[in-house]
């Protein structure tokens, strides 16, 4: 492949697929120019924009915004393409995002999104076989123009070639450091016509941020573009999934189930509870800010008989799974080693933790806390409660479900030590089948899409994890739409209008108002 045969492609493909409009005879005359098309490079090469025309200086081609000239300096966003030749063939060619050496004057505020950054990082990852991970680079932040992230990435690559394969030359210094993101297409790319695909992908990124595609072209952009990682985790153990949270309950034993509201944790618990433990072998405990060590572990409390005060002991719910647990411990390994599934399940024992961080865990957990370790084995150290219950490990056979709110932002804060001992599952936003409802529920995806294309676009990674998830859009059939206003009301815009006070998701603060009024008429704020 050519330069000139790469440029044809890309350019055809951005003006009749994606909706760029350049200066040209063929130009509608309805229609106004989007872009600007720079090319720069071979025999014809002309000076660059120091007004320098030297052959060390890199060739190449691509897009900027619709303001800046054909020639000199221009600013703002830019897919550039930096091609490498051996005689007429490419051997490789850096294609980018990147930015105009006069810097951000018009795009700063897009550059700033995390959005725009989402968009991008997911080229590097797309699950296909032509993605190289290590051909891949971008930058933290997208309004960084004085690091350089390309030049360890190209160093990297070549020092993995034989000596036979041609190298990549580095980036023009004056150049490097204005790239925020990028692909690097090889040989290899071009002899398997990988390029293409990648090319697609890149012209496509950069059309959808721009505003380029109609309804119809923006349908074909979607295709091309990797979507987002389905992060999704099934609760139970499906022979089509490699990984459910029970699975990992078992190979871990102590794990916390974290998310935003609606995200199914306490669900997914219960789930587990009902499926996969049998009566007798539950228990379940609710954090607040008053639950103590006495509650939850163990304690003396008075009692009253008569006109005398006495004490007794009490044996919070730890001690009691636990306990249940030590009775069960010797056939659930015996069922373990028959592998007999219905006596493992018969002698396991379960305990959920609803709302784990709403109590202070050193305060609550005392002594015990030492003792949740996956690989915890008998030691010389043993607690011991009145003269029932005595151990020195949690028995085998005990697993503990705990769930986290990460939306709020009032509960005691989880410290490292037990952040050590758990496994944790993040919890996120997913889509619901229809099919996997219950005959007289729907969920509603119009709305739970607009809520994730708002979080996408303007939520830091932090802010992420506030998006409510998809229960607040599953609504009874008959009164779908009445009721699913009523959400929104009286849940949802109440919800992000306490995340907008705290100072979260500013930058969509005029967005979540429009959709709000638009949607169901009322206001955010009046």
């Amino acid at each position: 492949m050519t330069i000139d045969e790469l440029f044809g492609t890309v350019s055809e493909l951005a003006e009749k697929s994606y909706g760029m409009i350049v200066e040209s005879q063929n130009k509608p005359k309805n229609k106004t120019i989007n872009a600007v098309i720079r090319k720069n490079y071979g025999k014809g090469k002309e000076k660059d924009e120091d007004g320098n025309n030297e052959q060390s200086s890199s060739d190449y081609f691509g897009f900027i915004r619709e303001h800046n000239g054909p020639s000199g300096k221009y600013e703002d966003l830019s897919l550039v393409f930096f091609p490498q030749s051996e005689g007429e063939d490419m051997v490789s060619c850096i294609v980018a995002l990147g930015v105009g050496t006069l810097g951000l004057p018009n795009d700063l505020a897009i550059a700033s999104l995390p959005g725009t950054r989402r968009l991008f990082n997911r080229l590097g990852g797309a699950q296909n076989n032509s993605i190289d991970p290590n051909k891949f680079f971008i930058k933290n932040d997208f309004t960084d123009i004085v690091t350089d992230a390309v030049s360890d990435v190209i160093a990297s690559y070549n020092k993995s070639l034989d000596e036979s394969k041609p190298k990549v030359n580095k980036i023009a210094d004056k150049y490097k450091n204005y790239l925020l993101a990028g692909y690097i297409l090889t040989e290899d790319d071009f002899d398997n016509d990988k390029y293409e695909i990648i090319s697609k992908m890149w012209v496509a990124a950069y059309a959808k941020f721009r505003g380029w595609p109609n309804k119809k072209q923006l349908t074909d952009v979607e295709k091309v573009l990797p979507a987002a990682k389905d992060q999704h985790i099934t609760p139970l153990i499906d022979k089509n999934n490699t990984e459910s949270v029970e699975q990992i309950l078992y190979r871990d034993r102590f794990i916390v189930l974290q998310g935003a509201p609606g995200t199914g944790k306490t669900h997914t618990a219960l789930k587990i509870w009902d499926n996969s433990f049998v009566d007798g072998n539950r228990f379940f405990e609710q954090f607040h800010a008053e639950t103590t060590y006495s509650d939850f572990v163990y304690g003396i409390r008075p009692k009253l008989q008569q006109d005398q005060i006495g004490y007794e002991s009490h044996k919070g719910i730890l001690l009691r799974a636990i306990k249940q647990a030590q009775d069960h411990e010797e056939g659930y390994k015996k069922a373990l080693q028959d592998n007999n599934e219905n006596d493992v399940k018969e002698n396991r024992v379960l305990l959920v933790i609803d709302e784990i961080n709403r109590a202070n865990l050193s305060n609550v957990l005392g002594p015990v806390f030492f003792l949740f370790e996956k690989n915890r084995k008998q030691s010389n150290v043993k607690i011991k409660f009145d003269k029932e219950i005595e151990f020195d490990h949690l028995p085998e056979n005990l697993f503990v479900i705990a769930t986290m709110n990460t939306a709020d932002r009032s509960l005691a804060v989880v410290d490292f030590a037990l952040r050590r001992r758990f496994t944790w599952l993040t919890l996120k936003p997913h889509k619901i089948d229809n099919k996997d409802l219950n005959n007289n529920q729907v969920f509603m995806e119009d709305d739970f899409n607009t809520f994730c294309e708002i979080f996408e676009k303007y939520a830091n990674d932090e802010e992420l994890n506030l998006q409510p998830g998809q229960s607040y859009f599953i609504v009874n059939k008959s009164n779908h739409l009445a009721e699913m206003n009523c959400r929104l009301k009286y849940e949802l815009m109440p919800l992000i209008k306490e995340y907008l006070n705290e100072g979260y998701l500013s930058n969509a603060k005029n967005v979540f108002y429009n959709y709000f009024f638009n949607r169901i008429g009322e206001l955010i704020y009046e």
